[in-house]
């Protein structure tokens, strides 16, 4: 029973990404649905499908931290194509410029904004700049974060407080 509940919801995953396709909508699970199993979920649930209408953040602003790479940068490109104008924020500023720039190439509206985030005064200015160019934000994706990969006894008192920060 749960196999076949499974496959119904993976079949109807699978439909509703092409129908989004087909309608040039976005749509997305919140995991690969190929990779999907019973035992991977509790209680069987399989993966929602959100499918959006393009444009629905048309004339709002982001600021999206951490951006230059990865998660932060897919997440600055999606409220791209939402419709939003995204200042893309990282410690990286040639990172963020990319992302930045990856977007207007697509038709969207976005800038590259250099900041450190355990710096108040660069946050502030940084923060005056967006809001000079686009106006007043509309939302804000703290996707920040940091790392240090060492032994949780080496961590040093500065280290510990810089993770803590972000």
């Amino acid at each position: 029973m749960l196999r076949r509940l499974a496959t119904a919801r993976s079949l109807r995953v699978a439909a509703a990404s092409a129908a989004a396709s087909a309608a040039g909508t976005l749509a997305y699970t919140s995991c690969d649905a190929s990779s999907w199993s019973p035992a991977s979920y509790p209680l069987a649930l399989a993966p929602p499908v959100v499918a959006s209408k393009p444009g629905r953040l048309q004339g709002r602003s982001a600021i999206v931290t951490g951006a230059a790479s990865g998660m932060g940068a897919a997440s600055a490109k999606l409220f791209a194509a939402e419709g939003a104008k995204v200042a893309v924020v990282d410690v990286n500023g040639e990172g963020a410029e990319k992302v930045a720039a990856d977007i207007r190439a697509a038709g969207g509206d976005a800038i590259g904004v250099a900041c450190d985030l355990t710096d108040e005064a660069q946050v502030k200015a940084a923060v005056k700049f967006i809001e000079g160019t686009y106006g007043p934000c509309n939302a804000l994706f703290n996707h920040a974060g940091g790392l240090v990969v060492k032994d949780f006894l080496k961590i040093s008192l500065k280290e510990w407080y810089g993770l803590s920060t972000l």
